[in-house]
């Protein structure tokens, strides 16, 4: 081989086969970007009618999501999530969202400012709202042992009193009555007063007063009532005994009652599920003697390979709306290097659905899901200093 030969077949190895062969050592190594990322899934958007405490009802939207860190590293609490609709927020000229969000498509340019310009509502936490909603989807909190041991023993046919119960679940009267409150609540019990119901009303002289078969009675100390010994009364309460069991009774509560088990079928979810600002933390009370009570605001963050279940609820939608879209920000660490640059990127998740309404405020019409993508709101170049 001539010399000239020789420095030829160099070249051509240090020009195109050495690149060639670094290129394949990177492509069989796997790459791994230091900038974290959550995973996001959700429901479709479903509404709820609820009957407010003054007795108005009234219609939620919301969802039900789930977030999760893939990651070994804790990941700031940074979501927020909102539902945006094809109406423009009120006092924008509605030129300035030209198209309305129709198809729940985007312009190519200025997204952030026209998804700003659409009525958006934020999720909210509403503890009423927030409790029939895990009801109706049949999500309890996981139950002790003593719930289940107290379900066990109910029948959904056949009513129980709490002393039938007792020698079923081996639970003390005091136990079985508190939890069997707290399950009524839940909608997995029901209560009914005993047939000929006892009810204490009050006393009069030295004798306490209860109603039966709705006919005023006289009781003494040491005489019984359904089953139970008056030991002491007052105006406003009655101490009564059997066997062993002492109890109290307010004023126009009833001596026993009986309890069935509901059918809903039990779905217990052992983890807490977060919505509204209990998801991004929480507030946190100090004691000063010299300043009073005052609050913190602790984030939240969310642990390596741990997972949050949550609720967004989101209230006054407008029940014209024709489409919808739900936008998720916080899911990707706005911190971009790209080129040796490094850039402020906001960038959302939408999942999009089509809901035909009406003026009359029927929400009928089935909610269709459209698209879901990331979206680029906007990126800004960070000056290094």
């Amino acid at each position: 081989m001539g010399k000239k030969t020789w420095q030829i077949a160099v070249m051509y190895f240090l020009i195109v086969c050495v690149p060639m062969l670094y290129a394949q050592n990177l492509l069989g190594k796997e790459y791994k970007s230091t900038r974290w990322r959550l995973k996001f899934e959700n429901s479709d958007p479903k509404s709820i009618t609820i009957t407010e405490p003054n007795g108005e009802k009234k219609v939620y939207w919301y969802i039900q999501y789930k977030v999760m860190n893939n990651t070994e590293r804790e990941i700031p609490w940074m979501l927020h999530i909102r539902m945006v609709i094809d109406k423009a927020k009120e006092g924008v000229q509605e030129s300035k969202v030209p198209g309305l969000f129709y198809e729940a498509k985007l312009p190519d340019e200025n997204k952030e400012e026209y998804l700003n310009n659409l009525q958006s509502y934020y999720d909210t936490d509403f503890p009423v709202v927030r409790k029939e909603i895990l009801r109706h989807l049949k999500l309890y909190p996981e139950l002790s042992a003593n719930d289940k041991a107290i379900l066990s023993a109910l029948s959904t046919t056949q009513p129980k009193d709490i002393m039938d119960i007792m020698k079923d679940c081996g639970l003390s009267y005091i136990q079985i009555e508190q939890r069997l409150n707290d399950l009524v609540v839940q909608n997995l019990a029901i209560s009914q007063e005993i047939i000929g119901k006892s009810l204490f009303m009050g006393a009069k002289g030295k004798h306490a007063l209860f109603l039966v078969h709705d006919q005023e009675s006289s009781v003494k100390v040491g005489e019984t009532i359904n089953g139970w010994e008056l030991v002491s009364f007052s105006h406003d309460k009655a101490i009564i005994k059997k066997n062993d069991i002492l109890k109290t009774l307010a004023k126009g509560t009833a001596v026993d009652y009986l309890y069935l088990k509901t059918d809903k079928i039990l779905m217990e979810r052992d983890s807490p599920i977060v919505s509204g600002v209990s998801a991004r933390g929480s507030y946190k009370g100090l004691m000063d003697e010299q300043s009073g009570k005052t609050y913190h605001f602790k984030k939240a963050s969310i642990a390596p390979k741990s997972v949050v279940h949550g609720l967004a609820i989101f209230s006054n939608v407008s029940r014209e709306m024709d489409f919808m879209g739900i936008v998720v920000s916080g899911l990707v660490d706005p911190i971009a290097k790209k080129n040796k640059k490094t850039y402020l990127e906001n960038l959302v998740l939408i999942s999009a659905y089509k809901k035909p309404g009406d003026s009359y405020g029927n929400d009928v019409s089935p909610v269709t899901p459209l698209y879901r993508r990331e979206v680029i709101l906007n990126s800004k170049e960070v000056k290094q200093k």
